[in-house]
């Protein structure tokens, strides 16, 4: 038997030294779309995000980069409405370039394609009826069909405050409720404390944000409410401003309500966003159909109050916001 031992280790030593083709680490792929598409009928234009995956066999330096092969300078993209089985309207985007902001990639090309909100596309930007859905369709030249579909959300319904600037009372004993209604998977509730910081020479509008509220995924549709209680309110005003020698005194300006709705997709992306692996690639979630990205839906809405005598008064000389400066 020692004698096949002898053969075997000959042969394993005539494949290691007789291998003349060194271990790649970089495998070759195709080139994959990657798409990024939130409707929101809230906006003034529906935008897709298109560009692609590239390798790389050095370092990733804004250099290295290959500017002329970040999109698909022929693609078409296409937003269909479909109700069940039936294709009730089409619309091809126009694509555009919007500048990134300065980092590893490129200003530019930064291709996005855009559906503008107008009386002949007024149908994409409508609430959507039962059984109502979009489907995503981008042509690439000698590249498989990229293809997604998501459900639209309705416009958010704000039933408190039914108007700007309204002007509550935060101290009664019924405390005041912020109360709306919204489809979706996910909600949240911002407020956004406006206010000015007046210098010797100047004046700086600033504003400080912070979440309020937020919903048990999976629930929709259902009247929400918040309370906003003025002792409440100014502590969450003095854990988001400090005092500030330079500021010679401060001024309110209003509070700002922002609502939020997405669909479980954008939700699900969020998620798992946060996800670390070992390896720091992350978990991904992806709904692209031939390609990798993200098509879902949100919906956003605003509304602002101020605040009135009382609260003002607490603003400048009650015990958790005496120290920032406010003035009547």
């Amino acid at each position: 038997m020692r004698w096949l031992t002898y053969i075997s280790s000959l042969f394993i030593l005539i494949y290691i030294f007789g291998c003349e083709t060194e271990f790649d680490p970089i495998s070759p792929a195709d080139t994959i779309p990657v798409v990024f598409c939130l409707l929101d009928n809230s906006d003034t234009a529906h935008w897709v995000k298109l560009s692609r995956t590239f390798l790389l066999d050095e370092a990733l330096k804004p250099d290295n980069l290959p500017f002329d092969s970040l999109g698909f300078p022929e693609a078409r993209v296409f937003l269909e409405k479909w109700n069940g089985d039936y294709l009730y309207a089409r619309a091809e985007l126009n694509p555009d370039e919007i500048p990134r902001d300065p980092g590893i990639f490129p200003k530019t090309p930064n291709p996005q394609y855009y559906l503008k909100k107008e009386e002949s596309t007024l149908i994409f930007f409508s609430d959507p009826n039962p059984q109502d859905l979009v489907k995503l369709i981008i042509d690439i030249p000698d590249m498989p069909v990229v293809y997604s579909e998501a459900v639209p959300l309705a416009s958010i319904n704000v039933r408190i405050p039914r108007k700007d600037g309204d002007n509550p009372y935060l101290y009664g004993e019924k405390p005041y409720e912020i109360t709306w209604s919204a489809a979706g998977y996910y909600h949240e509730l911002f407020l956004e404390f406006c206010y000015e910081d007046h210098y010797d020479d100047s004046v700086a509008y600033r504003s400080v944000t912070w979440k309020e509220f937020h919903s048990i995924p999976g629930y929709d549709n259902l009247p929400y409410t918040e309370p906003v209680l003025g002792q409440h309110l100014m502590i969450r005003i003095a854990a988001n401003i400090k005092p500030d020698k330079q500021v010679r005194y401060r001024t309110f300006d209003r509070i700002k309500i922002h609502f939020y709705a997405t669909d479980k997709y954008l939700y699900t992306h969020k998620l798992t966003e946060q996800i670390k692996s070992i390896d720091q690639t992350g978990i991904q979630f992806n709904n692209i159909v031939n390609g990798l990205g993200l098509f879902g839906a949100r919906s956003k809405a605003e509304r602002w109050f101020v605040l009135g005598f009382v609260e003002l008064d607490s603003l400048t000389k009650g015990q958790f916001t005496k120290d920032l400066g406010f003035v009547d």
